[in-house]
């Protein structure tokens, strides 16, 4: 049998599909994890979290579609682009992960946009407090 896994790493948990080569669907699998806010407008998450939804996620879609690791030939990934993670030499995660809910950069990109003659506007992507931190 040839499988292919879809998996989304997303802001709030990540998704597995697991599918055959005629694109019929085997089997899905959620996984949520928590997002932590330390600071009035800041957003973090554990990139540990991620990995182990991946792990678990993948477990269950392999156990729901009774399909072997072997099975697999592709896996497809997509995940959330604005967050960042934090690494030491040995490639630890050394602190959570800003992600892209927060807004802790907010004043910066302000001050961007008026060094450069832009107006601050909430375009959807990072938040409508913008306007606010610019007064």
């Amino acid at each position: 049998m040839s499988v292919y896994l879809g998996l989304d790493v997303g802001t709030s948990g990540t998704k597995v599909l697991a599918i055959e080569e005629s694109g019929r669907i085997l089997s899905s699998a959620t996984v949520e994890y928590p997002c932590y806010a330390p600071r009035p407008l800041w957003s973090e998450q554990d990139p540990v979290d991620w990995w182990n939804a991946v792990v678990r996620g993948v477990r269950e879609a392999r156990e729901r579609g009774g399909f072997r690791g072997a099975d697999v030939k592709g896996i497809g990934l997509s995940g959330q682009m604005h967050g960042s993670v934090f690494l030491d030499g040995a490639n630890n995660v050394i602190r959570p992960g800003a992600g892209v809910r927060g807004d802790r950069n907010v004043g910066r990109r302000s001050r961007r946009a008026y060094r450069h003659g832009g107006e601050p506007r909430d375009d959807g992507l990072y938040g409508a407090e913008d306007s606010l931190v610019a007064q």
